[in-house]
């Protein structure tokens, strides 16, 4: 069996799941595992690793899990209360055999990135496509190893960006207002707004505009588990809902007002 769901920790409305079952290729017993691939949307929390290990995860980060059995404790998230994820699950005998045919990468655990509207776009889709009872397991298998090649795609490895950069990548993620704009980032970095954008768009492979807009939209994702469609949109400094609602939608494949339903 598959699983794609979103889910808010510590909300009283717990996980938003899609479930389809595989039964042509589900042959091992039910307590053979589970493999997991999630991505965190909003929030904090701790990743503990089989050696004790706790590393701090946000917005951003992707994390997997290969359970053999469910006695397995190799990966474990102690999430925060409001940490926002959405994910797929696989039972062992699905996850045994990605494995198996060298779709499932078992060395991947845990990497930080910056956060990445396409990958949410994604779980979207295949959350909806789990949705549609008229379609086989076959074209839902192809769909999930498509989704899983294009998560992998996303977070392989890139080259360490420099510290002007980094501290770019700060000033746009916790400045979402209007007002502050990419140009006035690159001024406060003593750079031309030119060389700035080249600069920031060869590391990190979108121009800082763009990353500014993902960052707000990731941030209206978490303050819409706890305010209305309106007040996010005057928080984040929009002239009207609609704008907001419009620009949302683009992003993230879904209106605002389904995703604050959903999460």
């Amino acid at each position: 069996m598959a699983a794609c769901f979103f889910w808010r920790h510590g909300s009283n409305a717990g996980p938003d799941v899609q479930t389809y079952p595989f039964w042509a290729i589900e042959n091992f017993p039910d307590d053979y595992g589970c493999y997991g691939l999630s991505y965190i949307l909003d929030g904090h929390g701790v990743v503990v690793d089989q050696l004790g290990r706790r590393f701090p995860v946000s917005a951003g980060c992707v994390l997997q899990f290969s359970m053999k059995s469910f006695q397995d404790k190799s990966l474990r998230l102690e999430p925060t209360d409001n940490l926002l994820e959405c994910g797929i699950h696989f039972n062992g005998g699905l996850g045994h055999y990605l494995d198996r045919a060298r779709i499932w990468n078992p060395n991947l655990q845990y990497v930080e990135n910056v956060f990445d509207t396409s990958i949410v776009e994604r779980y979207v889709r295949f959350y909806d496509l789990m949705s549609n009872q008229a379609l086989s397991s076959g074209a839902i298998m192809r769909d999930a190893v498509a989704m899983i090649d294009m998560i992998y795609t996303r977070f392989e490895a890139k080259p360490e960006s420099d510290g002007l950069i980094v501290r770019a990548c700060q000033l746009l993620s916790e400045h979402p207002e209007p007002e502050y704009t990419s140009k006035k980032v690159a001024a406060e970095l003593h750079l031309s707004y030119g060389a700035f954008r080249r600069k920031f768009t060869r590391q990190i492979g979108i121009p800082p505009n763009t990353y500014q807009l993902q960052q707000k939209i990731n941030l209206a994702c978490g303050l819409l588990g706890r305010f209305t469609v309106k007040e996010v949109s005057f928080k984040l400094g929009y002239k009207n809902e609609s704008a907001f609602s419009k620009q949302f939608k683009k992003l993230v494949g879904l209106p605002p007002s389904v995703f604050r339903r959903r999460n």
